[in-house]
This record gives C-alpha cells, structure tokens and sequence, in this order.
C-alpha cells in the first residue's frame, strides 16, 4: 500500500567527538585526518564545525572558520555533502545554519571559495544569495603515497553573502497576575521538538 512520501528528520548541529570516523565519504585517511583537525579546533572556539545529520546518520559537514580570513568575515569551508544524499536540501540547510551562527556573532557577511571545477556547488550559492567578488587560487600541499608532496593549485572564485542582523526582539509586557486558586496549577514548559521534512 502507498504511504506516501517519507519524511525524515534532518538535524543540523555542531560537530561532537566521534564525527568524522562516521563520515564515510571521506576519499583517504589522509583528509579524514584533516577534518578531525579542523573537529578539534572547534574545542577552542577558533571555529564552529558544522554537521549534518539524517535519521541519525551523519551525511554532511562544513567549517565555519572564525580566524582564517584574516581582517575578514567569517570564511565557509569544507563542505561536503555523501554523494548519496546530495539533492535533498542538506547542503541548504547547513548553510543557513552557518549564516545564523555568523549573525549570532555580530557579523554581518560570510566569505568562501568555490574551484571552477565544482560547479555543482557554485550554482548551490548562488542560488542561496552568495556572489561573485573575485577570482581565488586555492593552494595547497598534498602527500602522495610514496612520502613525497606536491603543491596543488586549484583555480575558482571568492563568493560572498552580506548578512542581515536579527533585530533586537520587542519587549514583552509583563505578566498578569490573576487572581484565584492555584493550587494544582502546573508550571509551563518549553521544549524543542524535531523537524521532519519530506524527503
């Protein structure tokens, strides 16, 4: 019998021990080695390590790097998303997770780069507000199995998103005293509950 779709519950969070051994869309040991650096970096608050997690399975994770652009916004980097849950809003999510982490900071733009060989993601910014500001060479070190390195030099583009801070929220009157009995009143509670979304 037809049931519909299925809904299935996306969280996005900050990364916690144990993460990225659950990332099994990791190409090597090697950048497997490079993200937990990055996961305990976030230890000491030099960035805010951001993962995604679908009917408790992690399935993405991004950097949003406080201290790397230097005299700079904030800089969005690694992100990825497992081959097999790209197209479903994963990669959206997490974005809009780093802007409000960046606007709960104060900061009012985000910057990353994108290699002119990833279009994929290029077009995923775009569309989500980032834009164009400049071409970007993307330098890096990478050690090849028989010890020795090579320098890696991936041509892109710089993209950039300017933030709008949250307003101050609006003063709420205080409370009503009513008047009456109150004996079996019962406190109120707030709680969050999970978000599903149809997948």
């Amino acid at each position: 019998m037809d049931r519909g779709p299925v809904s299935e519950v996306l969280v996005i969070r900050e990364g916690h021990i144990g993460d990225v051994e659950a990332m099994g869309w990791a190409s090597s040991q090697e950048q497997r080695d490079v993200w937990r650096q990055h996961l305990d970096r976030s230890l000491d608050g030099q960035v805010c390590f951001i993962v995604a997690e679908l009917d408790g399975r992690v399935v993405g994770k991004a950097v949003l790097d406080w201290v790397r652009n230097v005299d700079g916004p904030p800089w969005l980097w690694l992100f990825s998303v497992a081959p097999e849950f790209r197209s479903r809003g994963i990669g959206t999510s997490m974005l809009r997770f780093a802007e409000a982490r960046a606007q709960d900071r104060g900061h009012t733009a985000i910057e990353m780069c994108v290699d002119d060989d990833n279009p994929r993601a290029r077009d995923l910014y775009l569309r989500n507000g980032y834009a164009t500001v400049g071409p970007y060479l993307d330098e890096y070190d990478k050690a090849l199995a028989d010890g020795t390195t090579v320098r890696v030099k991936n041509p892109g583009v710089r993209l950039r998103k300017e933030l709008d801070l949250a307003p101050p929220p609006a003063p709420q009157p205080a409370p009503q005293r009513q008047a009456g009995p109150t004996s079996g009143a019962s406190p109120a509670s707030t709680g969050i509950g999970q978000a599903r979304v149809g997948l």
